[in-house]
């Protein structure tokens, strides 16, 4: 064998020794798993205060209307954002579809009245883009989670 072909089969041997190493089993896999489900307890502990976090928001805005402060837009975008932070708890993509047509549902409704607002000239032409824009984001948005849904059964 010639020293070039003893080099490689060192490096070979090196190569799978490392791998071996790197690879989970015994005690080096249990302590993976449970960092990776303390990591996961603690992901879904931030998810859900987020989401408690933004109700709050949504009945804040909510009364901000009621005193004549808050605006139809500033309650649509909180809910919008409670039911993303919703979403986002859930651990079934039926349930995550159902949120994500809610938000379209809600957004549209902005939007329809937002167009109103504008042909009566209380709303400005960029008023009506942002909201169009924010529907379509959430639109795309659902298209790519019932897609994901599709390709994965």
């Amino acid at each position: 064998m010639s020293s070039r072909q003893k080099w490689a089969c060192c490096c070979v041997a090196g190569s799978l020794l490392l791998i071996c190493l790197a690879a989970p089993g015994g005690h080096a896999g249990e302590n993976q798993k449970k960092a990776q489900t303390a990591s996961s307890d603690r992901l879904r502990e931030l998810l859900e205060e987020r989401y408690e976090i933004l109700k709050t928001l949504v009945e804040a805005e909510k009364r901000l209307v009621e005193v004549g402060q808050g605006s139809r837009g500033g309650i649509a975008a909180a809910i919008a954002a409670m039911l993303r932070a919703e979403a986002d708890l859930c651990l079934i993509d039926s349930e995550r579809i159902e949120i994500h047509e809610k938000i379209v549902t809600i957004l549209r409704e902005n939007e329809d009245a937002i167009v109103r607002e504008a042909n009566r000239g209380l709303a400005s032409s960029a008023d009506v883009v942002q909201v169009k824009l924010a529907r379509l984001k959430a639109q795309i948005k659902l298209e790519k989670i019932k897609l994901a849904q599709q390709a994965s059964q």
